[in-house]
């Protein structure tokens, strides 16, 4: 009894070893030809299953407003479904970027798959992945894969494979094949300038009867200032095509990609053949804002200009002798009641500082007529609103003020 226990425990950690670490997702949800479960960040998804027929299938980036970040399958341990697992249709499919894994078995079988591009935000291919992929020929391992597992292109016909980092990848023994079945008849290997003896010593397919051929690899490194974020850089075959895209922060423009100092392109997204490393740069600007500043009679105003989006701008406004201050208004609106009032720039503005004559006194009337306000029997002037030195919604309790005010029990509002 106490073997079969043993066994089934070992049996169980061999199966928690061999199989892919998957993203825990929530249930299941059919949208147009994507099945896809929700994952535990509550932003991202997790695609289980394409039911479509298309040939030419292009791995979408959101799916119902979700960002698309996996590939996993469905099922559990032995019995796990790749995303098109079995599908005899498709001929091309296009990763994206974003994409993070790529789980068990994801295109085990697809008889009819000739090309396939990976995204450069994998890190491992799984096991038998392309299995069984008879029409797959080529294929080109972005840098960032780290390793590829059990079984991964084993049935498949592979002749050619690009490797675009100089360090190989870890390979499960069985990369290239099964236990019991012959090896894939891979002829060569590319690999960047320089990274031929590493994948030799590598024996990355085992055995002999393939060349290592070395070619030209260029390095596009992106950056971007401040204001705005810059993608799509990575290594690229010399000739290839690549593309990036600037992309700018609220309150600020695209000012175009640079290398070093020189203007390469002013547009957003810029496509563009590899040559050589190089290093590009997205700039922005921020957007300028005029604020328009006035002052009422009885005072002045200082801080207004051109200032840059997202720059602190600070207003002073100072009363004449026998005035005192009333606020900041836009239009009819008061903004606030501080005589050095700061705000951050995020769009054209005019404001006026207001001032009242402290030489005109408060009496009864004003009170009451405050409380006239409140009933809705009557309606302050701006003019008002700024000798009585009120702000926001007024109340009885500013009529109640003036009349402290007036009986002498306190001397200001």
């Amino acid at each position: 009894m106490k073997k079969k226990i043993l066994s089934l425990v070992l049996a169980v950690c061999v199966i928690f070893t061999v199989m892919p670490l998957m993203t825990i997702t929530a249930g299941a949800v059919r949208s147009g030809d994507w099945e896809y479960s929700v994952n535990l960040d509550g932003a991202s998804v997790s695609i289980i299953k394409y039911h479509g027929n298309s040939e030419h299938v292009i791995i979408p980036q959101t799916i119902d407003g979700f960002a698309v970040t996996a590939l996993i399958g469905s099922g559990g341990f032995g019995w796990s479904l790749g995303v098109f697992d079995g599908n005899t249709t498709i001929k091309t499919v296009i990763i994206h970027d974003d994409i993070t894994e790529m789980g068990f078995r994801a295109f085990n079988n697809c008889t009819s798959l000739e090309s396939v591009t990976l995204g450069r935000g994998l890190t491992k291919i799984e096991s038998q992945v392309f299995r069984g992929c008879t029409s797959l020929e080529t294929i080109l391992i972005p840098e960032n894969i780290t390793s590829i597992g059990d079984s991964a292109f084993a049935a498949s016909s592979l002749e050619a494979i690009t490797f675009m980092s100089p360090n190989p990848p870890f390979f499960a023994f069985y990369a290239w094949g099964i236990q019991g079945v012959s090896r894939i008849s891979i002829s060569t290997i590319y690999v960047p300038i320089g990274a031929r003896q590493a994948y030799a010593t590598a024996n990355v397919i085992g055995g002999s009867g393939y060349e290592i051929v070395e070619i030209e690899i260029s390095r596009v490194t992106v950056m971007a200032s401040a204001g705005g974020t810059a993608t799509g850089g990575g290594v690229f075959m010399e000739g290839e095509r690549f593309t990036l895209t600037a992309t700018p922060s609220a309150g600020h423009v695209f000012g175009g990609w640079f290398a070093g100092n020189t203007l390469v392109s002013s547009e957003a997204i810029l496509t563009q053949i590899a040559e050589s490393n190089i290093l590009l740069e997205a700039r922005f600007t921020p957007n300028p804002y005029t604020i328009n500043v006035t002052a009422g009679a009885g005072g002045t105003a200082t801080g207004g200009g051109v200032h840059n989006h997202g720059a602190s701008v600070t207003l002073r406004a100072t009363p004449d002798s026998g005035y005192t201050f009333g606020g900041w208004f836009d239009g009819s609106s008061l903004i606030s009641t501080e005589r050095v009032f700061t705000f951050t720039a995020t769009t054209d503005r005019n404001l006026q500082a207001r001032f009242a004559d402290s030489s005109v006194p408060l009496t009864t009337a004003d009170a009451l007529h405050i409380l006239r306000h409140v009933a809705g029997i009557a309606q302050l002037t701006r003019e008002q609103h700024t000798r009585y030195g009120l702000s926001g919604n007024v109340n009885t309790s500013d009529a109640l003020n003036i009349l402290r005010l007036v009986a002498g029990i306190i001397d200001k509002i």
